[in-house]
């Protein structure tokens, strides 16, 4: 028994050219979704360089304020690389004298290469002399006595 035309266009499926268009609207979307997955590590691993930067930054201002915390500091640079695991960091310092008593400002830079952009990290600080102690004690009128209170 012959089918009717009808239901021969019904049961026809797809046609080349539709799978063709679906196909390439599946990779469009995948593409997308790969370039996606590839920015989102870039910027992580973008990220972890600046906060390992921060750390080391950090750490290197900390070791030149131990090293002279008996002593002043002295004008000047110094420069120098982390070593391994942090071997892709270098440092540089530099202590300012400001003009102020025996203020220095103190400036870490902690530089790094980005793929192929060079980036840094700077980190100031303003030292002096003065150590932190207690502050004297805060004297104080009693209403009742008129006597000051320390």
């Amino acid at each position: 028994m012959p089918i009717p035309k009808r239901r021969a266009l019904a049961n026809r499926g797809f046609t080349l050219l539709e799978l063709m268009v679906a196909f390439v609207i599946l990779v469009i979307g995948v593409v997308a979704v790969l370039e996606a997955i590839s920015f989102s590590l870039t910027i992580v691993r973008s990220s972890a360089n600046r906060t390992q930067a921060v750390f080391l930054a950090q750490k290197e201002l900390e070791g030149l304020l131990l090293l002279h915390r008996n002593e002043p500091l002295t004008v000047g640079q110094q420069s120098g690389d982390f070593e391994e695991p942090y071997s892709a960091f270098g440092w540089r310092s530099d202590v300012v004298d400001i003009g102020f008593g025996e203020m220095k400002k103190v400036t870490v830079i902690v530089n790094w290469m980005d793929g192929t952009v060079a980036k840094e990290y700077t980190l100031d600080t303003l030292v002096g002399p003065y150590t932190l102690s207690s502050p004297p004690p805060i004297e104080t009128a009693d209403s009742s006595t008129g006597v000051a209170d320390q």
